[in-house]
């Protein structure tokens, strides 16, 4: 009986082990994800020349509205952050990003596509068609529905586009 006893609390002391490190592990994976996004966020602010003393309160706001973003437009705000982080490299502009990240987010999510890819057809529009910020979003709309009607829907489309506009630019 001793045995079965000691048997049973030296297992007992092994799950316990075992359950604490499994509580270790799934805590890291969450806060991984949420350096991640901070660092991207950081990155965003480097690109864009943000002073160095109003860095914090700009990772505070984007990631805020960020948040906010994803769960009004079903997106992971990792995804935004990156689709931020491109249109700022692309343009130098980290004003420009906060307002194309929304209609990029809800035509992505209409769209059934990576955010990224229409962030990058964003900017095509605005770089090779000379495309108006203000009219961006309404273009998303209608490559949606013409992707739709053509059956070539924009997700698709979205991988080609940077390059066709380039083409189109030059002519």
């Amino acid at each position: 009986i001793t045995r079965g006893i000691d048997k049973l609390g030296r297992a007992a002391r092994q799950i316990g082990v075992v359950g604490t490190v499994l509580a270790g592990v799934s805590f890291v994976g969450p806060m991984q994800q949420a350096s991640a996004f901070e660092q991207s966020l950081r990155d965003v602010a480097i690109t864009a020349e943000v002073p160095r003393a109003s860095v914090n309160a700009f990772i505070a706001d984007m990631d805020k509205g960020l948040e906010d973003l994803a769960l009004k437009t079903g997106q992971l705000s990792e995804g935004l952050s990156e689709a931020v982080g491109e249109i700022t490299a692309a343009t130098g502009n980290a004003d420009l990003a906060k307002g194309l990240i929304d209609p990029v987010s809800r035509t992505a999510t209409a769209a059934n596509a990576a955010v990224s890819d229409i962030a990058a057809v964003a900017i095509s529009m605005s770089r090779n068609l000379n495309v108006p910020v203000d009219e961006i979003e309404d273009n998303l709309g209608r490559l949606v529905i013409a992707g739709k009607l053509g059956s070539f829907e924009l997700k698709e489309m979205a991988k080609f586009f940077p390059q066709l506009t380039a083409q189109m630019g030059k002519l």
